[in-house]
């Protein structure tokens, strides 16, 4: 009876130990798992990176910052501080800016097509010299060429969003991972919560191990983001130029968000798994 005992409680210590291990597994599969998903709807979400970035009036501090940029080079050449206003608009700037941001998060050519406007602002400058009276002999159309090019450079910069390209860039740096990670972790969770139903001899204990697990995963997926909602890093940017810091703030907020959503939610499939270990502890009496 002794030697029984002895035996039932070996056994009882090696499932403990083996669901004990498949426990950790399932919490770094559940981890990687809620992690990619955080992502997906936080730093890697489309369409809440365009709203953002149409709610901090980004289009429109672009524009302010465009025209004292081109008034400094229209300054230079001695030319009137107003010359580009039909020219160059607040809508066109919204235009091509959002044209450029849909195509990089799209993965598509983001090379802005400045023909037009090359164009247009030649007939602008050779109007307005003729109307000054000046003769637009080689050297001034050379001079209204190199100012046509200085304006076209500085338009292309400034509607050019750079962090988009970046998050595109890493975006698909870490898609090239996840798509063989994700379903790789899918498989091995699913592997080991059968595993540790399989094992434990009364069921409620291989769910109590998955419970566990949940909320080891969960707990992780919180610990930066209640840092960073405690601590609001996303509002102490120092960033230049300035007109970023109102889209990045409202953005890292938002994505630090998705992971403490995330890992609330596996908190909570935690508890719900608890009280599947209670219902099935109670039929067992």
């Amino acid at each position: 009876m002794s030697k029984k005992k002895t035996t039932s409680k070996k056994k009882k210590i090696i499932r403990n130990v083996v669901c004990t291990i498949f426990s950790f597994l399932l919490m770094v599969s559940l981890s990687v798992l809620l992690g990619s998903v955080a992502l997906y709807f936080g730093f890697f979400n489309k369409e809440m990176t365009l709203s953002k970035i149409n709610e901090s009036d980004y289009y429109t501090k672009v524009y302010a910052e465009l025209m004292d940029n081109l008034g400094m080079i229209l300054k230079s050449k001695e030319l009137p501080d107003d010359l580009l206003n039909e020219v160059i608009t607040e809508k066109k700037v919204y235009i091509n800016g959002k044209q450029y941001i849909d195509n990089s998060l799209a993965n598509k050519d983001t090379v802005l097509q400045t023909e037009e406007l090359t164009k247009e602002l030649t007939v602008l400058l050779e109007d307005y010299y003729q109307k000054e009276q000046v003769k637009l002999d080689n050297t001034v159309k050379t001079d209204i060429s190199s100012t046509v090019n200085a304006i076209v450079s500085e338009y292309s910069r400034m509607t050019r969003f750079q962090f988009v390209s970046y998050v595109r860039q890493y975006k698909q740096s870490v898609g090239k991972v996840l798509s063989w990670l994700l379903p790789v972790m899918a498989v091995i969770a699913v592997a080991l919560i059968i595993l540790m139903l399989c094992v434990v001899k009364y069921r409620h204990r291989g769910v109590r191990f998955i419970a566990i697990s949940f909320f080891a995963a969960g707990g992780l997926n919180l610990i930066l983001p209640v840092y960073g909602l405690a601590t609001k890093w996303y509002n102490h940017l120092d960033i230049s130029p300035s007109y970023y810091v109102g889209f990045l703030s409202e953005y890292f907020k938002l994505s630090t968000l998705a992971f403490f959503y995330v890992g609330c939610i596996s908190l909570v499939i935690g508890l719900l798994l608890l009280l599947i270990v209670r219902v099935l502890k109670n039929q067992l009496k």
